[in-house]
């Protein structure tokens, strides 16, 4: 039995057009052979990802973006992705929109959760959003820009404000000046120089300063104990025998007084007589002295 010509013609366009169905799908990243699952998550701004973008699940390409959809009613975009059902995906994995290279391309990462529950065909996992490199450089020059103009104006300010203070200022009194700070730094020099050359006699002094603050320590020590038998002695002293004294002196001044003494009648009426009042007298206020301040007529010498 032979096949007609046209049979042969219809047979062979269907072939051909099976086949380019299955590769057209097979290059858009479509499972012909029903040995993928698709994955679902929502966001509100895919960055340039389209269909046919990768899917990589720990650094393979487990699969492709199958579809990008815009929902007016939410203003959400809803991402698919077909992948294999070979990676089992737990539950409470999470889809990562993230750029793929340099030049900004975006793809999937499926980011494997913990749970023990696989995720089923068409189930929605939660969405995540990395940038890039060139947005995280691109976000940071905006601040890093505006601090350096900042910078600039402030410098700018600066200047001004130090042409405004040199254009008031006289040059040859800022001359003068420098040639003053210069002179003070050559005397500092000079002055470095010599105390460098007597560092050994700086020492020796130092030391010698030490020795006598030590003396002075001893020599102070030996003062206090002086000082406390001094008042010791001083405590010693009883007012009874001063006042003794005093009465002793008022006692003979009375007999000498007496005009019926042989004192007295020796001493009345010539010039002995009044040598020895006078005396007396003197003796009488030195009495009293005594009494008022015995410490200033009895002193003892320590040294």
């Amino acid at each position: 039995m032979k096949l007609g010509k046209e049979f042969r013609i219809g047979f062979f366009v269907t072939v051909i057009l099976a086949v380019s169905f299955a590769l057209i799908n097979f290059l858009r990243g479509k499972d012909i052979f029903n040995r993928e699952m698709t994955v679902i998550s929502h966001y509100d701004d895919v960055a340039g990802l389209v269909p046919s973008a990768p899917v990589y699940v720990k650094g393979y390409k487990a699969g492709t973006v199958t579809g990008v959809e815009y929902d007016p009613q939410t203003g959400m975009f809803e991402v698919s992705c077909s992948v294999l059902r070979d990676f089992r995906i737990p539950a409470d994995s999470r889809m990562t929109l993230y750029s793929t290279d340099i030049m900004g391309g975006k793809g999937i990462r499926i980011d494997l959760g913990t749970s023990d529950e696989a995720a089923a065909n068409r189930a929605v996992l939660e969405p995540y959003f990395e940038q890039d490199f060139m947005s995280t450089v691109t976000s940071g020059i905006g601040p890093l820009a505006e601090k350096v103009s900042s910078a600039v104006d402030s410098l700018s300010a600066a200047v001004e404000n130090v042409n405004r203070i040199m254009a008031a200022v006289d040059p040859a009194s800022v001359s003068r000046t420098l040639a003053h700070i210069e002179s003070a730094m050559s005397e500092v020099e000079a002055l470095s120089e010599k105390i460098g050359g007597k560092s050994g006699e700086l020492v020796s002094f130092i030391d010698n300063l030490e020795n006598v603050s030590e003396r002075l320590s001893a020599i102070m020590e030996k003062a206090d104990t002086t000082v406390s038998n001094i008042n010791g002695i001083t405590s010693a002293i009883d007012r009874s025998d001063i006042e003794g004294l005093a009465a002793s002196f008022r006692s003979l001044l009375d007999k000498i007084q007496d005009p019926d003494g042989s004192i007295g009648r020796l001493l009345e009426g010539g010039e002995v007589y009044e040598s020895v009042d006078a005396l007396l007298s003197d003796i009488d206020s030195l009495v009293r002295k005594i009494e008022q301040n015995p410490k200033k007529y009895f002193r003892i010498s320590v040294f």
